[in-house]
Protein backbone atom coordinates (compact mmCIF):
# COMPACT_ATOMS: atom_id res chain seq x y z
CA UNK A 1 0.00 0.00 0.00
CA UNK A 2 2.81 2.40 0.83
CA UNK A 3 4.28 2.08 -2.67
CA UNK A 4 0.88 2.86 -4.23
CA UNK A 5 0.51 5.95 -2.05
CA UNK A 6 4.03 7.14 -2.83
CA UNK A 7 3.35 6.79 -6.55
CA UNK A 8 0.19 8.89 -6.16
CA UNK A 9 1.92 11.56 -4.08
CA UNK A 10 4.92 11.73 -6.40
CA UNK A 11 2.90 13.63 -9.01
CA UNK A 12 2.29 16.55 -6.64
CA UNK A 13 5.31 16.55 -4.35
CA UNK A 14 9.07 16.65 -4.91
CA UNK A 15 9.68 14.78 -1.67
CA UNK A 16 7.76 11.90 -0.06
CA UNK A 17 8.66 10.94 3.49
CA UNK A 18 7.69 7.72 5.25
CA UNK A 19 7.43 8.66 8.89
CA UNK A 20 7.93 5.59 11.05
CA UNK A 21 7.69 2.04 9.87
CA UNK A 22 10.14 -0.63 8.86
CA UNK A 23 13.37 0.96 7.57
CA UNK A 24 14.78 -2.27 6.13
CA UNK A 25 11.63 -3.15 4.22
CA UNK A 26 11.37 0.43 2.93
CA UNK A 27 14.98 0.36 1.71
CA UNK A 28 14.35 -2.96 -0.07
CA UNK A 29 11.72 -1.12 -2.13
CA UNK A 30 13.93 1.92 -2.70
CA UNK A 31 11.98 4.11 -0.30
CA UNK A 32 13.23 6.51 2.37
CA UNK A 33 11.89 5.87 5.86
CA UNK A 34 12.63 7.79 9.04
CA UNK A 35 12.06 5.99 12.36
CA UNK A 36 9.96 7.90 14.88
CA UNK A 37 12.28 10.12 16.94
CA UNK A 38 9.78 9.96 19.81
CA UNK A 39 8.02 6.56 19.83
CA UNK A 40 4.41 5.84 20.79
CA UNK A 41 2.98 9.26 19.95
CA UNK A 42 0.63 8.08 17.20
CA UNK A 43 -0.33 10.55 14.47
CA UNK A 44 1.28 13.46 16.32
CA UNK A 45 4.60 11.61 16.27
CA UNK A 46 4.24 11.00 12.54
CA UNK A 47 3.51 14.67 11.90
CA UNK A 48 6.54 15.62 13.98
CA UNK A 49 8.68 13.15 12.05
CA UNK A 50 7.48 14.58 8.73
CA UNK A 51 8.01 18.19 9.80
CA UNK A 52 11.57 17.66 11.01
CA UNK A 53 12.62 15.78 7.86
CA UNK A 54 10.84 17.85 5.24
CA UNK A 55 12.59 20.52 3.23
CA UNK A 56 9.28 22.20 2.44
CA UNK A 57 7.36 24.94 4.28
CA UNK A 58 4.43 22.54 4.69
CA UNK A 59 3.73 18.83 4.64
CA UNK A 60 0.74 16.90 3.41
CA UNK A 61 0.11 13.96 5.73
CA UNK A 62 -1.78 10.87 4.76
CA UNK A 63 -2.11 7.49 6.36
CA UNK A 64 -0.05 4.59 5.02
CA UNK A 65 -3.28 2.58 4.85
CA UNK A 66 -5.10 4.89 2.39
CA UNK A 67 -4.19 3.48 -1.06
CA UNK A 68 -7.24 4.94 -2.83
CA UNK A 69 -5.86 8.45 -2.38
CA UNK A 70 -6.83 10.75 -5.26
CA UNK A 71 -4.40 13.35 -6.63
CA UNK A 72 -7.37 15.64 -7.44
CA UNK A 73 -8.38 15.62 -3.77
CA UNK A 74 -4.85 16.56 -2.75
CA UNK A 75 -4.85 19.40 -5.29
CA UNK A 76 -8.10 20.80 -3.86
CA UNK A 77 -6.52 20.82 -0.41
CA UNK A 78 -3.32 22.47 -1.67
CA UNK A 79 -5.26 25.03 -3.74
CA UNK A 80 -7.18 26.09 -0.63
CA UNK A 81 -4.14 26.73 1.57
CA UNK A 82 -3.96 30.16 3.11
CA UNK A 83 -2.50 31.47 6.37
CA UNK A 84 -3.73 28.65 8.63
CA UNK A 85 -1.32 26.31 10.42
CA UNK A 86 -3.39 23.25 9.51
CA UNK A 87 -5.82 22.76 6.63
CA UNK A 88 -7.97 19.72 7.22
CA UNK A 89 -10.89 18.24 5.28
CA UNK A 90 -14.08 17.22 7.05
CA UNK A 91 -15.76 14.27 5.33
CA UNK A 92 -19.00 12.68 6.60
CA UNK A 93 -18.76 15.08 9.56
CA UNK A 94 -15.40 13.60 10.53
CA UNK A 95 -12.12 15.50 10.64
CA UNK A 96 -9.41 13.97 8.45
CA UNK A 97 -6.11 14.67 10.22
CA UNK A 98 -4.30 12.09 8.09
CA UNK A 99 -5.31 13.84 4.88
CA UNK A 100 -4.28 17.35 5.85
CA UNK A 101 -1.62 20.00 5.41
CA UNK A 102 0.60 21.06 8.34
CA UNK A 103 2.89 24.07 8.10
CA UNK A 104 6.55 23.82 9.11
CA UNK A 105 6.03 26.83 11.40
CA UNK A 106 4.18 24.41 13.73
CA UNK A 107 7.40 22.53 14.46
CA UNK A 108 8.17 24.21 17.85
CA UNK A 109 4.63 23.55 19.12
CA UNK A 110 4.58 19.97 17.81
CA UNK A 111 7.99 19.31 19.35
CA UNK A 112 6.80 20.57 22.77
CA UNK A 113 3.67 18.42 22.58
CA UNK A 114 5.40 15.28 21.37
CA UNK A 115 7.99 15.53 24.17
CA UNK A 116 5.41 16.06 26.90
CA UNK A 117 3.54 13.23 28.57
CA UNK A 118 0.12 12.14 27.32
CA UNK A 119 -0.05 14.63 24.44
CA UNK A 120 -1.63 13.62 21.18
CA UNK A 121 -3.03 15.12 17.99
CA UNK A 122 -6.15 16.69 19.58
CA UNK A 123 -3.81 18.80 21.74
CA UNK A 124 -2.18 20.19 18.59
CA UNK A 125 -5.53 20.94 16.97
CA UNK A 126 -6.64 22.85 20.09
CA UNK A 127 -3.54 25.07 19.99
CA UNK A 128 -2.93 25.58 16.26
CA UNK A 129 -4.79 27.78 13.79
CA UNK A 130 -6.86 25.14 12.01
CA UNK A 131 -9.17 25.67 9.06
CA UNK A 132 -11.52 22.92 8.02
CA UNK A 133 -12.46 22.25 4.40
CA UNK A 134 -16.09 21.23 4.11
CA UNK A 135 -16.99 18.28 1.95
CA UNK A 136 -18.56 20.48 -0.74
CA UNK A 137 -15.02 21.49 -1.79
CA UNK A 138 -14.56 17.94 -3.08
CA UNK A 139 -18.10 17.08 -4.16
CA UNK A 140 -17.48 17.71 -7.89
CA UNK A 141 -14.65 15.18 -7.97
CA UNK A 142 -15.83 11.69 -8.94
CA UNK A 143 -15.03 9.17 -6.21
CA UNK A 144 -13.48 11.80 -3.90
CA UNK A 145 -14.71 9.89 -0.86
CA UNK A 146 -12.45 6.94 -1.72
CA UNK A 147 -9.42 9.11 -0.99
CA UNK A 148 -10.40 9.13 2.69
CA UNK A 149 -10.92 5.36 3.08
CA UNK A 150 -8.54 3.78 5.55
CA UNK A 151 -7.74 0.09 5.12
CA UNK A 152 -7.11 -0.51 8.78
CA UNK A 153 -9.26 -3.63 8.99
CA UNK A 154 -10.34 -6.56 6.83
CA UNK A 155 -13.89 -5.21 6.46
CA UNK A 156 -12.58 -2.19 4.55
CA UNK A 157 -10.48 -4.43 2.32
CA UNK A 158 -13.52 -6.59 1.52
CA UNK A 159 -15.79 -3.59 0.96
CA UNK A 160 -13.39 -1.81 -1.42
CA UNK A 161 -11.73 -4.83 -3.05
CA UNK A 162 -12.92 -3.87 -6.55
CA UNK A 163 -11.27 -0.45 -6.20
CA UNK A 164 -8.03 -2.02 -5.00
CA UNK A 165 -7.96 -4.39 -7.99
CA UNK A 166 -7.90 -1.38 -10.33
CA UNK A 167 -4.66 -0.06 -8.83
Amino acid sequence: MVKIIIDMLGSDFDEVIIAGGDMEKSQEHGLVCYPDPVPDKGALGGIYNGLIHSNSQFIFCCGCDMPLIKPDVIRVILDNMSDEDVLMPVINNMRQPLHAVYKKSLLPLVERLVNSSDRFLPDLLERAKVRYLDEYHFSKLPGYDLSFVSFDDLNAVAQYRSHLEKL
